[in-house]
């Protein structure tokens, strides 16, 4: 069964060439912080509203995702 857009999570690290696109696309998106992109990226204010999610680690997109999952 194929998904719809709006059932995807794209995690990217760069709000520039993972956030944006994936959004405009139609999906949900998370903001990792891993390496020097998202370092940088992490406090401006496109990286703090456009994400569905921010995380540190993947391992906390489990709980995350089943949160998000709940309130839908």
């Amino acid at each position: 069964v194929p998904f719809t857009t709006d059932e995807i999570l794209y995690v990217g690290d760069r709000v520039d060439n993972d956030l944006r696109p994936g959004k405009l696309a139609g999906m949900h998106t998370a903001l990792i912080r891993r390496g020097p992109w998202a370092t940088i990226q992490w406090n401006t204010e496109e990286a703090k509203s456009l994400p569905t999610m921010r995380v540190y680690r993947l391992t906390e997109l489990p709980e995350l995702i089943a949160k998000f999952n709940a309130e839908r």
